[in-house]
């Protein structure tokens, strides 16, 4: 069901937008955080203010992560969903690499544990955010894709089409 479709453009404008960034470093394993560090797991990420996509990753990341040094690579996926007490929410996902620079959680996930994941170890994490595991395998592609031909920059549809 398309949430979107009966609305009118007024409407639409006024969804909140969740931007969160899938982090993966140069051994290929994936950054999450989590209030507990045993469950719950979430990508970095929040709620655009009034700023790009862009902007809105590198604020999100730095406010939660401190001054790290990253690469945004690709946007992952965006679609519309009921947020916990039912509004529709746009989410967008990216993919980034982290390049270096000391983690340190702040902000709104003071406090909380931050973890690197083999993609394995994804397979039997408690994942909140993304729940959608397709999500999850299309940002595996990219890694690997990007991994190889670091020169590309938009694989964003090529994952569906592997073999």
């Amino acid at each position: 069901m398309n949430i979107l479709k009966n609305m009118d453009k007024k409407e639409r404008q006024k969804y909140p937008v969740s931007v969160f960034s899938l982090i993966f470093n140069n051994e290929g394993k994936f950054l999450f955080a989590s209030k507990d560090g045993i469950s719950h797991w979430t990508a970095i990420g929040g709620w655009m203010e009034t700023e790009s996509v862009v902007e809105c990753i590198e604020r999100e990341i730095k406010e939660e992560l401190g001054e790290i040094n990253f690469q945004i690579l690709d946007i992952i996926d965006t679609h519309v969903w009921n947020y916990k007490d039912k509004t529709p929410i746009i989410s967008i996902f990216a993919l980034v690499k982290y390049i270096d620079g000391e983690l340190c959680a702040d902000d709104d996930i003071e406090g909380f544990t931050l973890q690197w994941f083999t993609p394995d170890e994804l397979n039997s994490t408690d994942i909140d955010c993304p729940r959608q595991p397709e999500i999850i395998q299309k940002a595996l592609f990219l890694m690997n894709e990007y991994a190889k031909k670091p020169e590309v920059d938009f694989l964003k549809y090529k994952w569906r089409y592997s073999s």
